[in-house]
């Protein structure tokens, strides 16, 4: 949106800002990037932690991660870096996979099962991940 939009003021920072747009200016892709992987993956990870919350470390990572997806969604908006319809995508893409790959590795389990094969990781899901 930096690039293609006009903004009646321009972003005015402290030391982290000039720090964030000159690396994005010397490394980043100068392009809009649908959807926001830095949304997706963030997201995915914190809720991923969710799935495994019996744990107690899961659920520290847990709000760690949301904090941070919050926070990344709130910075590439307010950077100009996300137009919003990147960032619901981005979050479209991570509650999609969240929901889907725990599905596909129990499919997946269980016709390595019927052939008699060890489990990819041996630890069920369904279990919250403890050994058999």
């Amino acid at each position: 949106p930096y690039q293609t939009m006009t903004f009646s003021e321009p972003l005015v920072g402290g030391f982290w800002f000039g720090l964030t747009m000159e690396t994005v200016s010397a490394a980043g892709p100068q392009i809009d990037v649908f959807p926001s992987l830095h949304t997706a993956f963030t997201l995915f990870v914190g809720l991923h932690c969710i799935h495994f919350r019996q744990r107690r470390i899961m659920r520290w990572a847990a709000f760690i991660s949301l904090f941070m997806a919050v926070n990344i969604i709130i910075a590439t908006l307010y950077l100009r870096f996300h137009y919003a319809v990147d960032v619901v995508a981005g979050m479209a893409l991570a509650i999609g996979a969240a929901r889907w790959s725990p599905l596909y590795y129990e499919s997946v389990a269980n016709h390595r099962k019927v052939q008699g094969r060890q489990p990819l990781f041996g630890y069920p899901l369904s279990m919250g991940g403890e050994p058999e």
